[in-house]
C-alpha cells in the first residue's frame, strides 16, 4: 500500500469551493463529494480547506453526516480497535476509571 499525500482531483476541489461560495449547505457538499467518489478522509480534508473549519470539526461534520451513516458503525469499530492496540502497545496511557467506563480520548 502506497502512503503519501491525499490525491484529490482539482476539479472536485474547485466544484466544492464553488458550492461553498454559492452558500450550499455542508450536507450538500458532503453528499456531492461522496457522489464524486471521494473517500471520507478526502472529504474531511476538502471540507476543512474550503470552509476554513479545523480538521477536527470537519471530521465531525463528515463522520456524523447522514451521507456517511452507512459507514459510521464500522468506522467507529475500526477507530476503537486502533485505540485499544495503541493502549496495549503502551503508546497511549489511560486512567483506570476510563478503562472501566469504556470511555477514552
Amino acid at each position: 500500500m502506497k502512503s503519501g499525500p491525499l490525491r484529490i482531483p482539482e476539479d472536485v476541489k474547485a466544484e466544492i469551493a464553488a458550492m461553498n461560495l454559492r452558500g450550499v449547505t455542508v450536507e450538500e457538499m458532503i453528499a456531492r463529494m461522496r457522489e464524486r467518489g471521494l473517500p471520507k478522509i478526502s472529504s474531511i480534508a476538502v471540507l476543512a480547506a474550503v470552509t476554513k473549519v479545523g480538521l477536527g470539526r470537519a471530521k465531525e461534520l463528515v463522520h456524523f453526516s447522514p451521507v456517511w451513516e452507512d459507514r459510521r458503525a464500522s468506522d467507529d469499530a475500526f477507530h476503537d480497535s486502533l485505540y485499544e492496540a495503541a493502549v496495549q502497545a503502551g503508546f497511549v496511557e489511560v486512567e483506570e476509571s476510563a478503562l472501566k467506563s469504556g470511555t477514552h480520548g
